[in-house]
């Protein structure tokens, strides 16, 4: 289960639909006191896995691709 904020989901879904820059990728969102700004947007491949949970995006992955 991931546990976020839902109206930054909202956000960083409709950020994600306009701002598509591969099939897989990752955006850096920041609070700032302007309020969400993403920060930096990569590709799926040079996203810094270290602090995540790598079997719940390779599971996540491959459910979007079978689809």
């Amino acid at each position: 289960m991931i546990l976020c904020n839902p109206k930054l989901l909202i956000w960083s879904q409709e950020v994600a639909n306009h701002f598509n820059v591969a099939e897989a990728y990752v955006l850096d969102i920041e609070l700032t006191l302007d309020g969400w700004k993403v920060v930096e947007a990569n590709r799926i491949n040079s996203a810094g896995f270290y602090k995540a949970d790598v079997k719940v995006i390779v599971l996540v992955l491959e459910d979007y691709y079978k689809t």
